[in-house]
This record gives C-alpha cells, structure tokens and sequence, in this order.
C-alpha cells in the first residue's frame, strides 16, 4: 500500500497556507501526518489500520516502539516520547544522518532512531 503524501512550503511568516486542490485532496481523512522536514511539510494520511489499536499495548524491536491506543491514536512510537517511527524513518529516508536526526530530537538514542527504521521496513515487507 503506497501512502500519498504531499510537501508544501511554509510561507516566510511561518503560516500554512493550502492551495484548494490540496485541501481538497486531505478533507475527506479523519487524521492527518504533518511532519517538518527544514522549512517544508511533508502531509499524509494516517493508515487506518495503524489507527485502530486492538485497545492493547503492543511493544516493538525489543520494547523500544510501542502501539498504544491511548497514545497518538495506537500510532507506533518511539518509547516514552510521542514520536511517531514514521517520523524518524522519514527523516532517515530524506538522507538525514543520525546526528542530524539527534539535533531535531536530542533525547533519542542510536538505538532508537535504529529500532524506528527497522520497524518501518519490517512494516513495509509486510505489504
């Protein structure tokens, strides 16, 4: 399943402006990704199946991602923050290094970021 994203620009007072086709495209989904990457969005719908936690708490790659339908909707995020993995393994398939991902987020870990990346593609296999 491919996910359709959109990148937009902030506008140079930091304000969102969307063009109509866009807002058109996104009105119809009940929650929606935003994810800063420099000074562009990155917009996505939220896979419905990530969304619906079976009302359990799931751990990942050794404890460190966890789905919790009380945090971020049963997203999978990195454990104790609310980190989306998806974030992370973005940032990582934008070409970003571990140092630079650790200047956006200075709490996490290597093993962190690792773990986030693993579960995306192990999650990404599975389709």
């Amino acid at each position: 399943m491919v996910i359709p994203t959109t990148i937009v620009d902030l506008e140079r007072d930091g304000t969102l402006k969307l063009p109509r086709h866009i807002a058109r495209q996104f009105r119809a989904q009940k929650q929606l990704s935003i994810t800063r990457v420099g000074t562009s969005l990155v917009l996505a719908p939220i896979p419905t199946r990530w969304t619906r936690a079976a009302g359990r708490v799931v751990k990942y790659q050794n404890g460190l991602i966890v789905r919790d339908p009380k945090i971020m909707f049963g997203t999978p995020v990195i454990h104790g923050t609310r980190i989306p993995a998806r974030v992370i393994a973005g940032y990582a398939a934008a070409k970003y290094s571990h140092d630079q991902i650790r200047n956006e987020f200075p709490f996490l870990s290597d093993a962190q970021i690792d773990a986030a990346i693993r579960f995306i593609k192990s999650q990404r296999a599975k389709r």
